[in-house]
């Protein structure tokens, strides 16, 4: 079976594939790898970065912090008689 993750450029020099390259290369027998596609698909879709998730972490933070330093004795004893 060939190997998928390098080719030859224009230059005779091995070339490293990209992800779509090789699922491009899939979709030519797609009855063959019709699971290894979808995983492909999948791989594809998600996030490069995780910035969205860790701005939102660094917010709930803030306002568990924001919290934490605003409860009252009032409020604290509101909160143990809930129990």
């Amino acid at each position: 079976m060939a190997k998928y993750s390098k080719k030859l450029d224009e230059n005779g020099k091995q070339k490293k594939l990209k992800v779509i390259d090789m699922l491009e290369a899939l979709l030519k027998l797609p009855q063959a790898f019709s699971e290894i596609i979808k995983m492909m698909r999948g791989f594809l879709t998600l996030h490069i970065t995780t910035a969205e998730d860790e701005r939102y972490f660094a917010q709930m933070k803030r306002v568990k912090n924001y919290l934490r330093a605003t409860t009252s004795e009032d409020r604290l004893e509101q909160l143990k008689l809930k129990k």
